[in-house]
């Protein structure tokens, strides 16, 4: 991967790292990452969509800086991420891109953010990916589902006292917001995607093409989490995949040895996006707040 551009945030600026095709700008893809995991590691992911032919860029979101003590700002909830990391990404890949409109590759928590901004600025993208990305529901896991409700709703509490999540010591999410961490138990507590008290329940705005990929091995999103997510975008238009032959399998793995992924999510956007017209309905100048310079 190569450094696309960078975007000024609080922490520091955050750089846009990607792979552009070989020989001519594609449909440019942003791909937005898990809790926690650096956009670097997404480099063979990466690498594979540009070989598809797509111009590809990941941003890695903030965390708490390290040798950070105590209570941090709890600005960086989904919605900060959602307007101040998602949405200048998304203008930082489309202007490397080949004119068309962008699709969104979420990854879990980059699933959440990716489906909450295009419900709130449909125009942002003209399709949307999610792998391993689903509801963290506690009514989602079966018999797990108390552990899940307990273990959530436990981080959030850790949070609230500490100031932020230490989630590089506990082995779980990196160093985030309370705010995020406040945000996700949220929504494994009660269901909707929200991002603050003010936010609607759910993603009923979408109308867009969706495909959602579930991944052998994940055990932090089985199909049914999955499902849960989808029934909160009646609206669009969904293809359902499962990753079932994948040799690192599991809820990251697979973005280090993603085999026939990518191909995959190219045809997917040539058959759903480009061949059936899902470009954008909105207009870039309906949404003032959201930076989209294309």
């Amino acid at each position: 991967m190569e450094s696309l551009g960078s975007i000024p945030h609080a922490i520091g600026d955050l750089e846009v790292l990607g792979a552009l095709p070989e020989n001519a700008p594609g449909r440019p893809v942003l791909v937005v990452p898990a809790m926690g995991v650096p956009s670097g590691y997404y480099a063979p992911f990466v690498d594979a969509l540009a070989a598809a032919g797509l111009t590809t860029g990941v941003v890695t979101l903030p965390q708490v800086p390290r040798g950070h003590r105590g209570r941090y700002p709890a600005g960086d909830g989904y919605a900060a991420l959602e307007e101040h990391v998602v949405a200048p990404a998304i203008d930082v890949v489309g202007t490397l891109g080949d004119g068309r409109d962008p699709v969104l590759v979420g990854h879990s928590l980059g699933g959440h953010l990716s489906a909450a901004l295009l419900s709130r600025h449909p125009g942002a993208a003209a399709g949307l990916v999610l792998v391993a990305s689903g509801s963290p529901h506690w009514r989602s896991y079966g018999r797990r589902a108390a552990p899940i409700l307990v273990q959530t709703q436990l981080a959030a509490a850790i949070s609230q006292v500490l100031g932020y999540w230490p989630g590089d010591r506990l082995g779980f999410g990196g160093r985030q917001t309370r705010a995020t961490i406040a945000d996700w138990a949220r929504m494994a507590r009660r269901g909707g995607l929200v991002a603050g008290l003010d936010r609607a329940p759910g993603l009923a705005p979408l109308d867009l093409p969706v495909l959602a990929v579930d991944v052998e091995g994940d055990r932090y999103t089985p199909p049914p989490s999955v499902d849960a997510l989808l029934r909160l975008m009646p609206g669009a238009r969904v293809t359902r995949h499962h990753h079932g032959e994948a040799s690192a399998p599991g809820h990251t793995r697979w973005a280090r040895d993603p085999e026939d992924l990518p191909r995959r999510i190219g045809t997917w956007i040539r058959a759903e996006v480009d061949e059936r017209g899902g470009e954008r309905a909105g207009d870039d100048a309906a949404h003032p707040d959201l930076a989209l310079g294309r």
